[in-house]
């Protein structure tokens, strides 16, 4: 099976492991994919179509997009990992399961390669996702499906 990307280097595979583990790494494993995807979603967008919100194209670059992910900024605890640290094992077998296409993407009949945003399912619609100006009576869209914990949106959902 071939993987998701043709692209990838091991600064990709560091900043995706150290990403899930900073965002979810107390989600089960289909929680842990599906977020995987949804980096992976962002890096083939950026190339098509280049978004500061998405990075350069690269996984690395989709996980240190300015004000993307809650864990990198100025987050300590993503310093001192490494592959070789046990706790972060799990995360290292879900990019490496993904990038070799040993692990596929959600089975969800709402899964799409559009699926570019998620964020903890019993928390609010993010702020920072509203659109600007807000438009009168606008609402929250609901969430294109969620998997484990977590809401997941499609960019045509989230401005």
């Amino acid at each position: 099976m071939s993987g998701p990307l043709s692209f990838w280097t091991s600064a990709d595979v560091d900043a995706a492991f150290r990403t899930l583990y900073g965002e979810v790494r107390g989600e089960p494993p289909e929680g842990q994919v599906a977020v995987m995807f949804t980096l992976i979603n962002r890096a083939k967008l950026a190339r098509v179509r280049p978004s500061r919100m998405f990075g350069d194209g690269t996984i690395r670059g989709a996980c240190m997009a300015p004000a993307q992910f809650s864990c990198w900024p100025g987050n300590p605890p993503l310093a001192g990992l490494g592959v070789g640290v046990p706790s972060t094992a799990r995360q290292l077998a879900v990019v490496l399961g993904v990038l070799l296409g040993d692990l596929g993407p959600p089975a969800e009949p709402w899964w799409s390669d559009r699926i570019t945003h998620y964020h903890v399912a019993s928390d609010p619609f993010p702020e920072g996702w509203t659109p600007r100006p807000t438009p009168d009576g606008w609402k929250p869209p609901p969430p294109t499906g969620i998997v484990a914990h977590h809401a997941f949106y499609s960019e045509d959902v989230v401005p």
